[in-house]
């Protein structure tokens, strides 16, 4: 067995660090940490940082599984190395930190005993140091004269805490509340329309949605401008019917609206009444479509950005993770 790198998760869970085990990719967040895990096979290994440690450097080796010889040459803590030689069949822990941003490349490569080393090294990791990105959102419940507040209130800023953790430990993307815990509570801002939003809200539904938007954007005259997207939380479903098309699988969509009249744009999230008392359906869609905010498309593998509800995942690849760091936001568009 040639030496490699892995990843140790509890359970038969697949790790939501940044680490892409298809890819052999780590994201770094600046000035943090990542922990790693190299396992060496028949023979020592050589371990490196192939470019500059400013970006990444490794510390703090930690012997988990010694072979036969003992690793006694390993770094001590708190000592930043290019370079380690493994022992023999030794499962090693160490510390990879984000010096600066950029990317660079870790290689793990054979060393026999009675031969020169391959050319080609055995893996190599690719590390991606990123920046923390914020995004802030803010809540709003949205009433009509028929649907009116009943004074229940969804635990949004719960499931805010529980998006924030899926983006910030796998992509130093922080999904920031401005409302705080008062969006899950009577406190949180909320909005009455003229009118009727219907049985279902019908997010393509122009002259809807465009009254929605005016009169938020009366009653809240600066948020839009200093938000990422404005959470429009429904007091019914949603559908997306586009002539003989009719989707009703949301539980959340995002968009942003266009204005024709000044060409302003305007980024929300709506969020459809949901069933399920336990808000798995919620929390997973909410969390699908900030990814659609933050640039991301549908993908089909088992991931976060699946198009449907049949798979829940948290699990984002290192394509992702490079995309919302390139991207601005991506909101469906509709004009009114």
């Amino acid at each position: 067995m040639p030496v490699k790198i892995v990843k140790r998760v509890d359970g038969n869970k697949k790790p939501t660090d940044g680490f892409d085990p298809d890819a052999n990719y780590q994201m770094v967040p600046l000035g943090s940490t990542r922990e790693m895990f190299v396992e060496s096979g028949e023979f020592r290994a050589e371990l490196a940082v192939k470019g500059s440690t400013a970006v990444t450097a490794m510390s703090n080796f930690r012997v988990l599984l010694a072979g036969s010889n003992l690793p006694a040459s390993l770094p001590g803590p708190n000592l930043f190395v290019q370079k380690v030689t493994i022992p023999e069949r030794t499962l090693v822990q160490f510390t990879l930190t984000g010096g600066n941003v950029g990317m660079t490349v870790i290689q793990g490569k054979d060393l026999p005993n009675a031969r020169p080393p391959a050319a080609k090294p055995n893996f190599q990791l690719l590390v991606s140091v990123k920046r923390q990105e914020m995004r802030f959102f803010t809540v709003c419940y949205l009433f009509d004269r028929i649907n009116r507040d009943k004074r229940a209130r969804l635990p949004i800023a719960e499931l805010l805490n529980d998006v924030n953790a899926v983006f910030e430990q796998q992509t130093n993307f922080s999904v920031r509340n401005i409302d705080g815990p008062a969006a899950s509570t009577l406190a949180a801002k909320t909005l009455t329309i003229d009118g009727s939003v219907g049985k279902k809200f019908n997010v393509y539904d122009k002259k809807l949605v465009g009254r929605v938007i005016d009169a938020f954007n009366l009653k809240f005259p600066n948020l839009f401008s200093t938000t990422h997207g404005v959470i429009f939380v429904l007091p019914v479903p949603i559908t997306a019917r586009e002539g003989k098309i009719i989707d009703d699988s949301n539980v959340a969509i995002n968009m942003k609206a266009r204005r024709k009249v000044d060409n302003r744009s305007f980024n929300i999230v709506f969020v459809g009444s949901v069933l399920n008392k336990d808000f798995t359906d919620l929390r997973h869609g909410l969390a699908h479509e900030i990814g659609h905010s933050f640039g991301l498309d549908h993908n089909t593998q088992i991931n976060l950005m699946f198009p449907s509800l049949d798979i829940k995942s948290k699990r984002l690849n290192f394509n992702q993770i490079e995309i919302m760091h390139l991207m601005g936001p991506q909101f469906r568009q509709v004009d009114y």
